[in-house]
C-alpha cells in the first residue's frame, strides 16, 4: 500500500475542516469561564446605554483571545441589538483613517469619504 492509497481525493482525516477556517469561533470554551465572565462584566455598562470597561487582553498567540472577544461580541448582538460590536484588526487596519473607516462601514454600511475634511479631524 502506498501512501496515494491512504487517501482518495474526496476524503480527508478531519470530521469538521471548518475548525481548520480563521474566522471559526467554537461554542464551547473549556477552562474560560472566569475570562468571559471578566469579559461579561466590562461590557455590561454598554448593555444600558452607557460606556464599556475598556480591556486590555494579553497572552500567547493562539490562546483564544479574539475567540473570546468575537463570542461576546455575538452575546451582545443578541442581548442588546442597539450595541454595534465592532473588531478592528490593527496589524490590518493599521493608520487612523483606516481604524476610523472601519468602524463607520460597521455602524452605516458605506464606506466615509476621502478627502480633506476627514483627514484634517484625524
Amino acid at each position: 500500500m502506498t501512501g496515494n492509497d491512504i487517501l482518495l481525493w474526496d476524503e480527508t482525516l478531519f470530521k469538521d475542516l471548518s475548525v481548520l477556517e480563521p474566522d471559526y469561533l467554537p461554542e464551547y470554551f473549556p477552562h474560560r469561564e472566569s475570562q468571559l465572565n471578566s469579559l461579561r462584566f466590562a461590557l455590561r455598562p454598554a448593555l444600558r446605554g452607557m460606556r464599556p470597561l475598556n480591556c486590555l487582553l494579553v497572552g500567547p498567540p493562539g490562546t483564544g483571545k479574539t475567540s473570546a472577544v468575537m463570542k461576546m461580541f455575538r452575546e451582545v448582538e443578541v442581548h442588546a441589538p442597539g450595541v454595534v460590536a465592532v473588531k478592528v484588526n490593527c496589524q490590518i487596519d493599521s493608520t487612523r483613517f483606516a481604524v476610523i473607516s472601519r468602524i463607520y462601514r460597521k455602524l452605516f454600511g458605506i464606506s466615509p469619504q476621502f478627502g480633506n475634511r476627514i483627514q484634517e479631524n484625524l
